[in-house]
């Protein structure tokens, strides 16, 4: 069995770090510790940790699947944005849906960004 090197260990400590952070802010928000306007901002940054550290085996197949998963989650993620925005702006349309913060977005893009990418990653290792 390999031992980890170095770098690899850092990166794993670091994911921990997203997970934690990810954790905390939602169990915060839950338990009505903090406001959604102040617990998305860790949000963010747990799911920017998870989507951007590298990975155990971050080979040219994984760099390509990540950014493949960037481009296609964020597109999606985009237009899933635009279009909720554009239903509860619409003149005609009577809505009561809250509105879309900045970090809602963010949530939105890096959220369909990673399920792609881990997606795509255990597909392609089914072949």
């Amino acid at each position: 069995m390999k031992t980890p090197t170095e770098r690899q260990m850092a990166n794993r400590v670091v994911k921990i770090v997203g997970w934690f952070q990810l954790v905390w802010s939602s169990a915060a928000f839950l338990m009505h510790a903090l406001s959604w306007e102040k617990a998305s901002i860790p949000i963010v940054g747990g799911l920017f940790i998870l989507l951007f550290t590298p990975e155990r085996i971050h080979d040219e197949r994984v760099k390509d699947l990540k950014l493949k998963a960037i481009t296609w989650g964020y597109a999606w993620g985009l237009a899933c944005t635009l279009c909720y925005q554009f239903i509860r702006t619409y003149p005609g349309i009577e809505t009561n849906l809250p509105a879309f913060s900045a970090f809602d977005a963010l949530i939105v893009l890096t959220v369909f960004a990673l399920v792609l990418f881990h997606y795509w990653r255990w597909r392609d290792g089914s072949n």
